[in-house]
């Protein structure tokens, strides 16, 4: 699974790297990041009140072949962006989430975690990468630890900084999360002009 391959430790680490002026629009964060790491990413709401019943946390699942990040779509605009700001920076930084199969890795602290083990569109993404439910179940309830270590889920400290600086990420987006129909070619007007500023 591709990881992002620049050292980015702040805001302003982020706004060197990003060819486009804040503020930004998810839309336009998103086709970078997704170029940069050479993975899709793709972000599926939660959106009807069964779905996003005791959704305060985001999760991102890492295959092969994407990124899913599931947001509470039933959130404010300005708290849909944070949430996915918040995945956007456990991406940035690579942090790592639990290996689920050789294919499937699952990242999220351990609320999102339990929510995750029934809800059909996360097992919908899981099985379609060939995990079986018994497989998930039991390794989810591994991963929660049953009172065991936080092996499995992102640390307490990685969870402070993806809240902190995803965050300060936020506050310099506007727009709604799916208000973006040619975020591709935005970026790469901000690409271009970058270029012909140095």
């Amino acid at each position: 699974m591709n990881d992002f391959k620049h050292q980015v430790r702040s805001i302003d680490d982020l706004k060197k790297l990003v060819p486009v002026e804040p503020p930004w629009t998810i839309g336009v964060l998103l086709a970078w990041l997704s170029a940069e790491i050479g993975t899709p990413i793709k972000l599926v709401p939660l959106a009807t009140p069964d779905q996003s019943r005791g959704w305060e946390c985001t999760l991102t699942i890492r295959t092969v072949d994407c990124i899913s990040i599931y947001y509470n779509a039933t959130r404010s605009a300005r708290h849909q962006r944070q949430q996915v700001c918040h995945e956007f920076w456990h991406i940035i930084r690579n942090h790592r989430g639990t290996k689920i199969t050789d294919a499937v890795e699952l990242g999220a602290a351990p609320p999102a975690l339990q929510s995750s083990v029934n809800d059909p569109a996360i097992l919908h993404d899981v099985y379609g990468q060939g995990v079986r439910g018994a497989v998930w179940e039991d390794r989810t309830q591994q991963m929660l630890g049953q009172g065991h270590s936080a092996e499995g889920h992102f640390s307490a400290r990685q969870e402070a900084e993806a809240e902190l600086l995803g965050t300060q990420l936020a506050v310099l987006t506007r727009g709604t999360v799916t208000n973006d129909t040619t975020p591709m070619s935005v970026w790469q007007a901000g690409a271009f002009m970058s270029q012909h500023r140095e």
